[in-house]
Protein backbone atom coordinates (compact mmCIF):
# COMPACT_ATOMS: atom_id res chain seq x y z
CA UNK A 1 0.00 0.00 0.00
CA UNK A 2 1.25 3.41 -0.97
CA UNK A 3 1.18 6.00 1.81
CA UNK A 4 1.43 9.71 1.10
CA UNK A 5 3.82 10.71 3.92
CA UNK A 6 3.65 14.36 2.96
CA UNK A 7 -0.08 14.32 3.26
CA UNK A 8 0.13 12.69 6.64
CA UNK A 9 2.64 15.27 7.87
CA UNK A 10 0.63 18.20 6.57
CA UNK A 11 -2.74 16.94 7.73
CA UNK A 12 -4.36 19.54 10.01
CA UNK A 13 -5.25 18.43 13.55
CA UNK A 14 -8.71 17.09 14.15
CA UNK A 15 -11.05 19.36 16.00
CA UNK A 16 -13.74 16.87 16.83
CA UNK A 17 -13.93 13.41 18.34
CA UNK A 18 -13.11 11.91 21.68
CA UNK A 19 -9.31 11.79 21.62
CA UNK A 20 -8.38 15.36 22.75
CA UNK A 21 -10.95 15.21 25.56
CA UNK A 22 -9.53 11.95 26.82
CA UNK A 23 -5.98 13.26 26.63
CA UNK A 24 -6.89 16.42 28.59
CA UNK A 25 -8.69 14.42 31.21
CA UNK A 26 -5.75 12.10 31.51
CA UNK A 27 -3.38 15.04 31.95
CA UNK A 28 -5.69 16.53 34.59
CA UNK A 29 -5.78 13.27 36.51
CA UNK A 30 -2.02 12.93 36.34
CA UNK A 31 -1.62 16.44 37.78
CA UNK A 32 -4.26 15.79 40.42
CA UNK A 33 -2.68 12.56 41.57
CA UNK A 34 0.74 14.19 41.59
CA UNK A 35 -0.61 17.02 43.72
CA UNK A 36 -2.37 14.66 46.07
CA UNK A 37 0.77 12.59 46.25
CA UNK A 38 2.78 15.68 47.14
CA UNK A 39 0.22 16.62 49.80
CA UNK A 40 0.34 13.10 51.16
CA UNK A 41 4.13 13.28 51.17
CA UNK A 42 4.08 16.58 53.07
CA UNK A 43 1.45 15.32 55.49
CA UNK A 44 3.40 12.13 56.01
CA UNK A 45 6.60 14.05 56.65
CA UNK A 46 4.77 16.33 59.07
CA UNK A 47 3.35 13.36 60.94
CA UNK A 48 6.77 11.76 60.96
CA UNK A 49 8.31 14.92 62.45
CA UNK A 50 5.85 14.99 65.34
CA UNK A 51 6.28 11.25 65.92
CA UNK A 52 10.00 11.94 66.32
CA UNK A 53 9.32 14.60 68.94
CA UNK A 54 6.75 12.44 70.71
CA UNK A 55 9.15 9.52 70.75
CA UNK A 56 11.73 11.65 72.54
CA UNK A 57 9.13 12.84 75.07
CA UNK A 58 8.15 9.24 75.81
CA UNK A 59 11.78 8.16 76.16
CA UNK A 60 12.61 11.09 78.43
CA UNK A 61 9.67 10.38 80.76
CA UNK A 62 10.59 6.69 80.89
CA UNK A 63 14.19 7.64 81.68
CA UNK A 64 13.02 9.72 84.64
CA UNK A 65 10.65 7.00 85.84
CA UNK A 66 13.61 4.61 85.84
CA UNK A 67 15.57 6.87 88.20
CA UNK A 68 17.63 8.27 85.31
CA UNK A 69 19.33 4.97 84.63
CA UNK A 70 21.61 5.02 81.63
CA UNK A 71 22.36 7.92 79.32
CA UNK A 72 19.89 10.74 78.84
CA UNK A 73 17.85 10.21 75.64
CA UNK A 74 19.35 11.91 72.58
CA UNK A 75 17.42 15.09 71.81
CA UNK A 76 19.08 16.25 68.58
CA UNK A 77 16.66 14.46 66.23
CA UNK A 78 13.63 15.74 68.15
CA UNK A 79 14.93 19.32 68.02
CA UNK A 80 15.46 19.05 64.25
CA UNK A 81 11.95 17.63 63.82
CA UNK A 82 10.41 20.38 65.97
CA UNK A 83 12.20 23.03 63.90
CA UNK A 84 10.93 21.40 60.72
CA UNK A 85 7.39 21.59 62.12
CA UNK A 86 7.56 25.30 62.98
CA UNK A 87 8.96 25.97 59.51
CA UNK A 88 5.93 24.28 57.89
CA UNK A 89 3.05 26.71 57.26
CA UNK A 90 -0.21 25.81 59.01
CA UNK A 91 1.25 22.72 60.62
CA UNK A 92 -1.26 21.38 63.19
CA UNK A 93 1.53 20.81 65.71
CA UNK A 94 3.15 24.26 65.49
CA UNK A 95 2.18 25.24 69.02
CA UNK A 96 3.30 21.94 70.51
CA UNK A 97 6.62 21.99 68.64
CA UNK A 98 7.31 25.60 69.64
CA UNK A 99 6.56 24.87 73.28
CA UNK A 100 8.79 21.79 73.11
CA UNK A 101 11.67 23.97 71.92
CA UNK A 102 11.03 26.46 74.70
CA UNK A 103 10.93 23.77 77.38
CA UNK A 104 13.21 20.83 76.67
CA UNK A 105 16.49 21.77 74.94
CA UNK A 106 18.04 23.99 77.68
CA UNK A 107 20.81 22.06 79.37
CA UNK A 108 20.40 19.09 77.01
CA UNK A 109 20.70 20.27 73.42
CA UNK A 110 24.07 21.66 72.26
CA UNK A 111 22.12 24.53 70.65
CA UNK A 112 19.73 25.00 73.56
CA UNK A 113 19.60 28.79 73.65
CA UNK A 114 19.07 29.08 69.90
CA UNK A 115 16.41 26.36 70.10
CA UNK A 116 14.49 28.28 72.76
CA UNK A 117 14.62 31.47 70.70
CA UNK A 118 13.38 29.62 67.63
CA UNK A 119 10.50 28.19 69.61
CA UNK A 120 9.44 31.46 71.20
CA UNK A 121 9.60 33.34 67.91
CA UNK A 122 7.50 30.69 66.18
CA UNK A 123 4.97 30.72 68.99
CA UNK A 124 4.86 34.52 69.03
CA UNK A 125 4.13 34.54 65.30
CA UNK A 126 1.48 31.86 65.76
CA UNK A 127 -0.27 33.48 68.74
CA UNK A 128 0.16 37.07 67.59
CA UNK A 129 -0.07 40.31 69.61
CA UNK A 130 -3.25 39.18 71.33
CA UNK A 131 -3.81 40.77 74.75
CA UNK A 132 -6.73 38.42 75.44
CA UNK A 133 -4.23 35.55 75.76
CA UNK A 134 -2.59 37.35 78.68
CA UNK A 135 -5.94 38.26 80.20
CA UNK A 136 -7.00 34.63 80.11
CA UNK A 137 -3.69 33.62 81.70
CA UNK A 138 -4.13 36.08 84.57
CA UNK A 139 -7.69 34.89 85.14
CA UNK A 140 -6.90 31.16 85.20
CA UNK A 141 -3.26 30.68 86.23
CA UNK A 142 -4.09 30.12 89.89
CA UNK A 143 -6.73 27.53 89.11
CA UNK A 144 -4.47 25.86 86.56
CA UNK A 145 -1.60 25.55 89.02
CA UNK A 146 -3.92 24.11 91.68
CA UNK A 147 -5.24 21.50 89.27
CA UNK A 148 -1.71 20.45 88.30
CA UNK A 149 -0.64 20.30 91.95
CA UNK A 150 -3.56 17.95 92.70
CA UNK A 151 -2.69 15.51 89.90
CA UNK A 152 -0.87 12.24 90.56
CA UNK A 153 2.36 13.25 88.85
CA UNK A 154 6.03 13.43 89.74
CA UNK A 155 7.27 16.77 91.02
CA UNK A 156 9.32 17.18 87.87
CA UNK A 157 6.32 16.62 85.62
CA UNK A 158 4.24 19.04 87.68
CA UNK A 159 6.88 21.73 87.22
CA UNK A 160 7.00 21.02 83.49
CA UNK A 161 3.24 21.47 83.21
CA UNK A 162 3.29 24.59 85.34
CA UNK A 163 5.99 25.97 83.06
CA UNK A 164 3.80 25.22 80.06
CA UNK A 165 1.07 27.49 81.43
CA UNK A 166 3.10 30.60 80.65
CA UNK A 167 4.51 29.87 77.17
CA UNK A 168 1.53 31.22 75.24
CA UNK A 169 1.22 34.41 77.32
CA UNK A 170 4.96 34.98 77.00
CA UNK A 171 4.67 34.58 73.23
CA UNK A 172 1.72 36.98 73.10
CA UNK A 173 3.63 39.52 75.19
CA UNK A 174 6.68 39.27 72.91
CA UNK A 175 4.44 39.75 69.87
CA UNK A 176 2.86 42.83 71.48
CA UNK A 177 6.28 44.36 72.17
CA UNK A 178 7.11 44.03 68.48
CA UNK A 179 4.14 46.20 67.47
CA UNK A 180 4.88 49.93 67.48
CA UNK A 181 2.26 51.80 69.43
CA UNK A 182 0.38 48.77 70.70
CA UNK A 183 -2.00 50.02 73.43
CA UNK A 184 -0.95 47.22 75.80
CA UNK A 185 2.84 47.50 75.49
CA UNK A 186 3.33 48.69 79.05
CA UNK A 187 1.08 46.00 80.53
CA UNK A 188 2.76 43.29 78.46
CA UNK A 189 6.21 44.43 79.58
CA UNK A 190 5.11 44.53 83.24
CA UNK A 191 3.68 41.05 82.94
CA UNK A 192 6.94 39.66 81.56
CA UNK A 193 8.71 41.01 84.65
CA UNK A 194 6.15 39.98 87.24
CA UNK A 195 5.46 36.59 85.65
CA UNK A 196 8.64 35.35 87.30
CA UNK A 197 6.79 35.37 90.62
CA UNK A 198 3.78 33.53 89.16
CA UNK A 199 5.53 30.66 87.44
CA UNK A 200 9.11 29.80 86.68
CA UNK A 201 10.36 31.98 83.89
CA UNK A 202 13.64 32.53 82.09
CA UNK A 203 15.57 35.61 83.11
CA UNK A 204 15.76 37.04 79.63
CA UNK A 205 11.99 37.47 79.45
CA UNK A 206 12.14 39.42 82.70
CA UNK A 207 14.98 41.58 81.39
CA UNK A 208 13.14 42.08 78.08
CA UNK A 209 10.15 43.46 79.96
CA UNK A 210 12.29 45.71 82.15
CA UNK A 211 14.33 47.01 79.20
CA UNK A 212 11.12 47.78 77.30
CA UNK A 213 9.81 49.84 80.21
CA UNK A 214 13.13 51.71 80.47
CA UNK A 215 13.39 52.44 76.75
CA UNK A 216 9.78 53.26 75.89
CA UNK A 217 8.36 54.76 79.06
CA UNK A 218 10.71 57.43 80.41
CA UNK A 219 8.07 58.60 82.90
CA UNK A 220 7.42 55.11 84.26
CA UNK A 221 6.59 55.43 87.96
CA UNK A 222 6.58 51.89 89.38
CA UNK A 223 10.30 51.13 89.32
CA UNK A 224 10.53 50.12 93.01
CA UNK A 225 8.22 47.16 92.35
CA UNK A 226 10.00 46.21 89.12
CA UNK A 227 13.43 46.32 90.74
CA UNK A 228 12.16 44.14 93.60
CA UNK A 229 10.86 41.55 91.12
CA UNK A 230 14.27 41.54 89.45
CA UNK A 231 15.97 40.74 92.76
CA UNK A 232 14.04 37.46 93.02
CA UNK A 233 14.97 36.62 89.44
CA UNK A 234 18.66 37.35 90.06
CA UNK A 235 18.88 34.80 92.85
CA UNK A 236 18.24 31.79 90.59
CA UNK A 237 21.67 31.36 88.97
CA UNK A 238 24.97 33.09 88.31
CA UNK A 239 23.89 33.90 84.75
CA UNK A 240 20.64 35.40 85.99
CA UNK A 241 22.51 37.42 88.60
CA UNK A 242 24.88 38.81 85.95
CA UNK A 243 21.98 39.87 83.68
CA UNK A 244 20.03 41.47 86.52
CA UNK A 245 23.12 43.23 87.88
CA UNK A 246 23.82 44.75 84.46
CA UNK A 247 20.29 46.15 84.42
CA UNK A 248 20.64 47.48 87.97
CA UNK A 249 23.88 49.22 87.04
CA UNK A 250 22.25 50.82 84.00
CA UNK A 251 19.40 52.15 86.14
CA UNK A 252 21.79 53.28 88.89
CA UNK A 253 23.69 55.40 86.40
CA UNK A 254 21.16 56.48 83.78
CA UNK A 255 17.81 56.91 85.53
CA UNK A 256 16.65 60.53 85.68
CA UNK A 257 14.98 59.91 89.05
CA UNK A 258 17.45 60.06 92.00
CA UNK A 259 15.19 57.79 94.07
CA UNK A 260 15.24 55.14 91.35
CA UNK A 261 19.02 55.46 91.09
CA UNK A 262 19.30 54.95 94.85
CA UNK A 263 17.01 51.92 94.87
CA UNK A 264 18.88 50.37 91.94
CA UNK A 265 22.17 50.92 93.78
CA UNK A 266 20.70 49.23 96.86
CA UNK A 267 19.70 46.08 94.97
CA UNK A 268 22.99 45.99 93.05
CA UNK A 269 24.99 46.22 96.27
CA UNK A 270 22.79 43.53 97.83
CA UNK A 271 23.45 41.21 94.90
CA UNK A 272 27.20 41.82 95.09
CA UNK A 273 27.09 41.18 98.84
CA UNK A 274 25.56 37.75 98.22
CA UNK A 275 28.32 36.85 95.80
CA UNK A 276 30.93 37.65 98.46
CA UNK A 277 29.68 34.58 100.33
CA UNK A 278 29.85 32.21 97.36
CA UNK A 279 31.87 29.19 98.57
CA UNK A 280 34.12 28.92 95.52
CA UNK A 281 35.03 32.61 95.40
CA UNK A 282 38.78 33.25 95.74
CA UNK A 283 40.02 35.59 98.46
CA UNK A 284 41.13 38.11 95.83
CA UNK A 285 37.76 38.11 94.06
CA UNK A 286 35.93 38.26 97.39
CA UNK A 287 37.71 41.41 98.46
CA UNK A 288 37.25 43.04 95.05
CA UNK A 289 33.54 42.26 95.21
CA UNK A 290 33.35 43.67 98.75
CA UNK A 291 34.90 46.95 97.55
CA UNK A 292 32.46 47.14 94.65
CA UNK A 293 29.49 46.42 96.92
CA UNK A 294 30.57 49.15 99.34
CA UNK A 295 31.03 51.60 96.47
CA UNK A 296 27.44 51.14 95.31
CA UNK A 297 26.02 51.05 98.85
CA UNK A 298 27.77 54.10 100.29
CA UNK A 299 25.77 57.33 99.89
CA UNK A 300 23.07 55.62 97.84
CA UNK A 301 20.44 57.59 99.79
CA UNK A 302 22.05 61.02 99.30
CA UNK A 303 19.26 63.55 98.68
CA UNK A 304 16.50 60.92 98.93
CA UNK A 305 17.02 59.74 102.50
CA UNK A 306 13.32 59.52 103.37
CA UNK A 307 12.18 57.61 100.30
CA UNK A 308 10.59 54.36 101.41
CA UNK A 309 11.78 50.99 100.23
CA UNK A 310 10.13 47.60 100.52
CA UNK A 311 12.72 45.19 101.88
CA UNK A 312 13.02 41.48 102.46
CA UNK A 313 15.18 40.92 105.47
CA UNK A 314 15.29 38.89 108.69
CA UNK A 315 13.90 37.46 110.68
CA UNK A 316 12.40 34.88 108.36
CA UNK A 317 13.09 37.04 105.30
CA UNK A 318 9.76 38.74 105.92
CA UNK A 319 8.86 41.93 104.06
CA UNK A 320 9.31 45.27 105.75
CA UNK A 321 9.49 48.97 104.95
CA UNK A 322 12.46 51.24 105.63
CA UNK A 323 13.73 54.59 104.46
CA UNK A 324 16.59 54.55 101.99
CA UNK A 325 18.83 56.00 104.70
CA UNK A 326 17.98 53.11 107.03
CA UNK A 327 18.42 50.60 104.22
CA UNK A 328 21.84 52.04 103.37
CA UNK A 329 23.00 51.90 106.99
CA UNK A 330 21.98 48.27 107.38
CA UNK A 331 23.44 47.29 104.02
CA UNK A 332 26.85 48.88 104.61
CA UNK A 333 27.02 47.25 108.05
CA UNK A 334 26.16 43.80 106.69
CA UNK A 335 28.72 44.06 103.86
CA UNK A 336 31.42 44.88 106.40
CA UNK A 337 30.39 42.61 109.27
CA UNK A 338 28.11 39.80 108.04
CA UNK A 339 29.86 38.48 104.93
CA UNK A 340 32.68 35.98 104.55
CA UNK A 341 35.93 37.71 105.40
CA UNK A 342 34.22 40.32 107.57
CA UNK A 343 34.63 40.84 111.30
CA UNK A 344 31.63 39.60 113.24
CA UNK A 345 30.05 42.29 115.44
CA UNK A 346 29.33 41.76 119.10
CA UNK A 347 25.88 40.28 119.70
CA UNK A 348 24.23 38.90 122.80
CA UNK A 349 21.39 36.54 123.62
CA UNK A 350 19.83 34.60 126.46
CA UNK A 351 20.56 30.95 127.05
CA UNK A 352 17.75 28.52 127.71
CA UNK A 353 18.36 29.09 131.42
CA UNK A 354 17.67 32.82 131.00
CA UNK A 355 21.30 33.85 131.50
CA UNK A 356 22.69 36.36 128.99
CA UNK A 357 25.74 35.43 126.97
CA UNK A 358 27.82 37.33 124.43
CA UNK A 359 29.43 36.09 121.25
CA UNK A 360 32.76 37.34 122.55
CA UNK A 361 32.51 34.71 125.33
CA UNK A 362 33.66 32.24 122.65
CA UNK A 363 36.78 34.22 121.69
CA UNK A 364 39.73 32.04 120.77
CA UNK A 365 37.57 29.16 119.53
CA UNK A 366 36.26 28.23 116.12
CA UNK A 367 32.49 28.72 116.46
CA UNK A 368 29.72 27.33 114.29
CA UNK A 369 26.66 29.56 114.73
CA UNK A 370 23.43 27.78 113.82
CA UNK A 371 20.23 29.80 113.30
CA UNK A 372 17.35 27.34 113.52
CA UNK A 373 13.75 26.68 114.60
CA UNK A 374 11.80 23.62 115.72
CA UNK A 375 9.44 24.04 112.75
CA UNK A 376 12.33 24.10 110.24
CA UNK A 377 12.65 20.63 108.67
CA UNK A 378 16.15 21.11 107.17
CA UNK A 379 17.31 22.56 110.50
CA UNK A 380 16.31 19.35 112.26
CA UNK A 381 17.83 17.25 109.48
CA UNK A 382 21.20 18.89 110.17
CA UNK A 383 21.32 17.95 113.86
CA UNK A 384 23.11 14.59 113.36
CA UNK A 385 25.95 16.42 111.57
CA UNK A 386 26.16 18.97 114.38
CA UNK A 387 26.32 16.15 116.94
CA UNK A 388 29.15 14.46 115.00
CA UNK A 389 31.12 17.70 114.82
CA UNK A 390 30.82 18.24 118.57
CA UNK A 391 31.83 14.65 119.28
CA UNK A 392 34.80 14.67 116.91
CA UNK A 393 36.33 18.13 117.40
CA UNK A 394 38.21 19.23 120.55
CA UNK A 395 36.05 21.26 122.93
CA UNK A 396 38.94 23.60 123.76
CA UNK A 397 39.11 24.74 120.11
CA UNK A 398 35.56 24.31 118.80
CA UNK A 399 32.06 25.28 119.91
CA UNK A 400 28.58 25.24 118.44
CA UNK A 401 26.09 27.99 119.23
CA UNK A 402 22.51 27.24 118.18
CA UNK A 403 20.24 30.29 118.13
CA UNK A 404 16.53 29.46 118.13
CA UNK A 405 14.08 31.85 116.46
CA UNK A 406 11.03 29.99 117.76
CA UNK A 407 8.37 32.28 119.17
CA UNK A 408 8.22 30.60 122.58
CA UNK A 409 11.05 29.36 124.79
CA UNK A 410 8.85 26.53 126.03
CA UNK A 411 8.67 25.11 122.51
CA UNK A 412 12.45 24.84 122.38
CA UNK A 413 12.72 23.31 125.86
CA UNK A 414 10.12 20.67 124.97
CA UNK A 415 11.94 19.87 121.73
CA UNK A 416 15.21 19.27 123.59
CA UNK A 417 13.62 16.50 125.65
CA UNK A 418 13.62 14.22 122.59
CA UNK A 419 16.34 15.85 120.47
CA UNK A 420 19.36 16.62 122.63
CA UNK A 421 21.56 19.52 121.54
CA UNK A 422 24.44 19.31 124.04
CA UNK A 423 26.10 22.62 123.23
CA UNK A 424 25.39 26.32 123.77
CA UNK A 425 21.84 27.36 122.93
CA UNK A 426 20.22 30.80 122.78
CA UNK A 427 16.58 31.65 122.32
CA UNK A 428 16.07 35.04 120.62
CA UNK A 429 12.50 34.72 119.30
CA UNK A 430 11.10 35.42 115.87
CA UNK A 431 11.73 39.19 115.81
CA UNK A 432 15.37 39.19 116.76
CA UNK A 433 17.91 41.97 116.34
CA UNK A 434 20.56 39.25 116.33
CA UNK A 435 19.18 37.80 113.08
CA UNK A 436 18.90 41.27 111.54
CA UNK A 437 22.44 42.34 112.55
CA UNK A 438 23.94 39.15 111.14
CA UNK A 439 21.80 39.42 107.98
CA UNK A 440 20.02 36.10 108.48
CA UNK A 441 17.32 35.76 105.83
CA UNK A 442 16.32 32.11 106.08
CA UNK A 443 16.68 28.99 108.16
CA UNK A 444 18.89 27.22 108.68
CA UNK A 445 21.76 29.68 108.36
CA UNK A 446 25.22 28.57 109.45
CA UNK A 447 28.06 31.03 110.14
CA UNK A 448 31.58 29.76 110.74
CA UNK A 449 33.81 32.05 112.85
CA UNK A 450 37.49 31.62 113.51
CA UNK A 451 39.15 32.36 116.86
CA UNK A 452 39.52 36.04 115.99
CA UNK A 453 35.87 36.50 115.08
CA UNK A 454 36.43 36.58 111.31
CA UNK A 455 33.63 34.97 109.27
CA UNK A 456 35.17 32.04 107.43
CA UNK A 457 31.99 30.70 105.85
CA UNK A 458 28.21 31.13 105.47
CA UNK A 459 25.84 28.45 104.25
CA UNK A 460 22.22 27.41 104.20
CA UNK A 461 23.15 23.72 104.34
CA UNK A 462 25.67 21.49 106.05
CA UNK A 463 27.12 20.33 102.75
CA UNK A 464 30.21 18.14 102.64
CA UNK A 465 32.17 21.16 101.49
CA UNK A 466 31.00 23.29 104.40
CA UNK A 467 31.60 20.52 106.95
CA UNK A 468 35.14 20.12 105.58
CA UNK A 469 35.65 23.86 105.98
CA UNK A 470 34.58 23.61 109.63
CA UNK A 471 36.99 20.76 110.35
CA UNK A 472 39.88 22.36 108.47
CA UNK A 473 39.41 25.68 110.26
CA UNK A 474 39.64 23.91 113.62
CA UNK A 475 42.70 21.90 112.49
CA UNK A 476 44.42 24.99 111.11
CA UNK A 477 43.86 26.80 114.40
CA UNK A 478 45.34 23.87 116.30
CA UNK A 479 48.42 23.84 114.10
CA UNK A 480 49.22 27.50 114.81
CA UNK A 481 51.88 28.11 117.51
Amino acid sequence: MNVNLQAVVQMPPRTTGPRPTLVGAALFLVCLFATLGAVDTIAGAAQHDWRTVQSYLDEERAWRRNAKEGAHPEITGAVAAAKAIIATPDHPKTTDAAMFLMAYPPGVSPTGEADVIAGEQALAAHVGPDWSVLEAFLATVGEGMSEIAAEDLSDHEKLRRIDALHYRPIAAAIAILKVDGHPKTREAAELLVSMYNMVRCQTRYVILGAETLRARFPEYDDWPAILLFLESCGRTSSDAAAAVNRFYETMAVESADPAVRGIARYYLAQALKRSINAPRTTQEDREATRRSALKWATDLSAGVEEVKLNLRYGPGNRPGVASLAQAEEQLVHSIQHATVGGQIPEVAGKGLDGMEEKLSDFAGKTVLVDFWATWCVPCIAGLPDLRRLNADLPADRFATLSISVDEHLETVAEFHKNEPMPWSNWHVGNASDVARILDVRGYPTYLLLDGQGLIRGRSGTLSDRFLSLVRNTVLDAGAQP
